[in-house]
């Protein structure tokens, strides 16, 4: 090799090209199933999606608390919180927003917490990549009331898969 070290470091130049090309073009393919067919799982899973397809919808929760000893009755917190649900249901690729206080209300038995969701059109693909901050920003209004206002479900956590990265450097 020390005679021939040209061609050593040649030889080795062209087999990193030929590895780092089809590991860059690789990595829009990947895909994210796993099924195991004839198991038990998996048939619990293909009858879950049968029968309960709205659980497959993309959907974030907004998830709003009074302050400690206080309650979301007032009017003020109950405008609050419609405004923040007519700005969400503005946004682009919502189909439905509901409210906590409506026809089947999720209120805590306290009156402290109460829970909208917000159910998008379309699949997790076309859900639009800034949902969570649009989210986020329609908040402003409870916030201002002095709500705290918090945010889960599927939408969420997938725009925010990557938000902990580097949190253990």
């Amino acid at each position: 090799m020390a005679r021939h070290r040209w061609w050593v470091i040649a030889t080795w130049l062209v087999a990193l090209v030929a590895l780092a090309v089809p590991a860059a073009t690789l990595h829009d393919v990947y895909r994210d199933v796993f099924t195991v067919p004839g198991t038990n799982s998996q048939e619990s899973t293909n009858l879950l999606e049968q029968r309960f397809p709205s659980q497959q919808e993309p959907t974030a929760s907004i998830v709003f608390a009074a302050k400690p000893g206080a309650t979301l009755t007032g009017a003020a917190d109950k405008a609050a919180i419609a405004a923040v649900l007519a700005a969400v249901q503005k946004q682009t690729g919502v189909a439905s927003v509901t409210n906590p206080f409506g026809q089947l209300p999720r209120v805590s038995g306290n009156g402290r917490i109460a829970v909208a969701t917000v159910n998008y059109t379309g699949t997790f693909a076309t859900v639009p990549k800034g949902a969570f901050v649009a989210l986020e920003t329609a908040g402003a209004p409870a916030r201002a009331a002095g709500l705290e206002v918090q945010y889960g479900g599927p939408v969420v956590d997938i725009q925010n898969q990557n938000s902990n990265d580097g949190c253990f450097d």
